[in-house]
């Protein structure tokens, strides 16, 4: 099994994955036992059980994702990763439904829309969604939670308008951080290549990644890898000949021609 990312060792991965995978038993325990104090009137913490729950499960909606990416660099089979893929999912729409319009309303005056970690959250389980082809149903899903709050964004609206044929309209939302992206996208248009995307994620991707609010984490042993999955979902999307893009950072070559 070769590497498909060398920012961190393969003891490394291997160590983050089990770390990934005790948190989230953990978490599901909690929230068992939060929800049966729910269910009986105990309270036992200064914030509401509810609101808990809630917590918890969005830190389990990123530790999934940490979870495929970790799997990913390690170099395991792409397949694997659609169990962790589902499972998350299943968590990321009980934990949507469980939201008020409040959770998404943000500014003065009150607008809503999604905060930066919300954007990434969603960018990613449809991008990854795309890339290992999960059937109509689950996507549903996926549409579903996009759609929870429907303030237009050009980036998660094109990616879904090959899903549902929806409009895309130009604006983006306040928690979309990827604007270079989109102002490639909306200048190339049809003509995108592989050497607009080998420009964008030498220079600018990172860039982008890190104004998410993420850390450099190679430099700490908690890395499971930088990947771009929104420039391999549009690649997969628009069939691009991505030939020379293989080896290039960020870009999941493997996890675009998996199939």
């Amino acid at each position: 099994m070769e590497q498909r990312e060398s920012l961190n060792s393969a003891e490394g991965l291997r160590k983050n994955i089990s770390l990934d995978e005790e948190f989230i038993q953990k978490d599901l325990a909690k929230i068992s036992s939060l929800l049966e104090d729910e269910a009986i009137g105990i309270q036992r913490h200064k914030n509401p059980n509810l609101y808990i729950i809630k917590r918890t499960r969005l830190k389990m909606v990123e530790e999934y994702l940490d979870l495929i990416k970790a799997k990913y660099s390690l170099g395991g089979p792409i397949n694997n990763l659609l169990e962790d893929y589902t499972e998350g999912l299943t968590v990321f729409e009980t934990l949507w439904a469980s939201m008020e319009d409040s959770d998404f309303t943000f500014g003065k005056p009150c607008k809503p829309f999604y905060n930066s970690w919300h954007y990434w959250l969603i960018l990613s389980y449809i991008c990854l969604g795309i890339l290992l082809e999960v059937d109509d149903g689950i996507f549903q899903k996926v549409i579903k939670i996009r759609d929870r709050v429907p303030t237009p964004d050009f980036l998660l609206d094109y990616l879904l308008s090959f899903k549902d044929g929806r409009e895309v309209y130009q604006e983006t939302i306040a928690g979309n951080q990827f604007k270079s992206l989109v102002k490639l996208l909306k200048e190339k248009g049809a003509d995108l290549a592989a050497v607009d995307f080998n420009k964008y994620l030498i220079k600018q991707w990172f860039k982008d990644y890190k104004r998410m609010g993420w850390e450099e984490s190679h430099m700490d042993d908690y890395h499971t890898g930088y990947w771009s999955f929104e420039t391999g979902a549009i690649v997969k999307l628009l069939k691009i000949d991505d030939g020379s893009l293989k080896g290039i950072p960020y870009y999941p070559y493997d996890l675009v021609h998996w199939l």
